[in-house]
């Protein structure tokens, strides 16, 4: 493994292990096959395990265990991890309308940017964005790959409601509101597309160490899109890829 980690309890009956600060493909790699032994590491006991860009919680779940005891247990098991290999990962594109019904942040944005509105969504949607972690709301994709001169502080005042699909920035970063939600980020276009559904097998198809793009789209487009998904004829597109 490349990178040094810290341990160090985290409350009375959890442990975080952390990697540098920094959002990093190689540190996602070498955190998602460390996550991955410690799932086997601990099959046979009650804990709750997961990452974000640079660390990864274990929660054992209010069981009563010795923070030193297992931290030395945890620097064998980790310490073992070699170099991980690069898995299969899949390209996903997002169908996104920019128009100004579904963009309410957009024209503030691009005048405090000094970019035009055609400007902003040009470098939005021709990057290519990869999935460190889900979290804050089930299907919440935290994003890493937002052009630099789209970083903005979040909004001053949040929003209580941000609609389903929403597509936002805030930081350096991008995301996509899976539900209907509060939130601080500035809106510049929405999805059509369900990223979390609970009554699925696979609620999230969408997974740690994905590509995803963004496809520029019309609200016309918007709305068949819509209508496909209420059918249940819609098939989110995805490239098979070897990264």
């Amino acid at each position: 493994m490349k990178h040094q980690v810290k341990f160090k309890a985290y409350g009375e009956s959890a442990i975080l292990i952390e990697w540098p600060s920094q959002i990093s493909n190689t540190i996602l790699w070498e955190i998602l096959a460390a996550k991955e032994m410690l799932v086997d590491y601990y099959a046979k006991l009650k804990v709750y395990i997961n990452h974000s860009y640079s660390s990864i919680l274990i929660d054992y779940i209010h069981s009563n265990i010795d923070v030193n005891t297992e931290v030395n247990s945890l620097k064998l098991v980790i310490q073992s991890l070699d170099d991980p290999l690069k898995s299969k990962v899949k390209l996903w594109e997002i169908p996104v309308c920019y128009e100004d019904e579904y963009a309410l942040d957009l024209p503030e944005l691009a005048k405090n940017k000094e970019l035009s509105k055609e400007t902003i969504i040009s470098k939005h949607a021709e990057a290519t964005y990869r999935v460190y972690f889900l979290g804050f709301l089930p299907g919440f994709l935290y994003l890493g790959g937002l052009d630099q001169s789209l970083w903005t502080p979040r909004r001053s005042a949040p929003r209580l409601k941000v609609p389903k699909g929403a597509v936002a920035v805030g930081g350096s970063q991008t995301g996509i509101y899976p539900n209907e939600s509060p939130g601080g980020w500035h809106i510049i276009g929405q999805s059509p597309v369900t990223l979390f559904d609970s009554s699925k097998k696979t609620p999230s198809p969408i997974s740690a160490g994905d590509i995803l793009c963004f496809k520029v789209i019309n609200s016309k487009e918007y709305h068949e899109i819509t209508q496909k998904i209420r059918e249940d004829t819609f098939q989110l597109k995805y490239t098979q890829l070897d990264d």
